[in-house]
């Protein structure tokens, strides 16, 4: 099993097959507890793709050794306003009924850390949601302090 960094792609085609893949996966991420709180999901589709074109946020895949998605996480990627400190957050993560969500989250932040260099960033955050609607933001890695 591997991971994959989800850049856009430049053809539209491209880009089509790439959200066809892995459509179910997004839509798993706005849960029944989002919705019973926000409404019915309204993807902000021209904002997903110009934030994910410029780069403000990539996806995340695993795949299985037959190499079909098994895991994918939303991740955004920005200069912090304050400390200037480039910052990478896992904002939402759907994964395989299979899979362990523990397992997986650890598995995931150890990744990152490990390619912190490549995609040049100092700090990683992992969102939890909870069914009230609140979101923790936990600070999962720090290469400043």
């Amino acid at each position: 099993m591997s991971y994959e960094i989800l850049r856009m792609p430049k053809s539209d085609d491209t880009v089509k097959e790439v959200l066809f893949e892995i459509g179910a996966f997004l839509d798993a991420m706005y849960s029944k507890e989002d919705e019973a709180i926000n409404g019915p999901m309204r993807l902000a589709m021209d904002s997903f793709l110009m934030l994910w074109d410029t780069g403000g946020l990539f996806l995340l895949v695993k795949r299985d050794n037959a190499g079909q998605p098994i895991l994918v996480a939303m991740c955004s990627q920005y200069k912090d306003l304050w400390s200037s400190n480039i910052r990478v957050e896992i904002q939402r993560v759907t994964m395989s009924n299979e899979l362990d969500e523990q397992t997986e989250k650890d598995s995931l932040i150890k990744y990152l850390k490990g390619i912190a260099s490549l995609l040049k960033f100092d700090q990683l955050y992992y969102h939890t949601y909870y069914a009230d609607g609140g979101v923790y933001r936990d600070l999962v890695w720090n290469n400043k302090g």
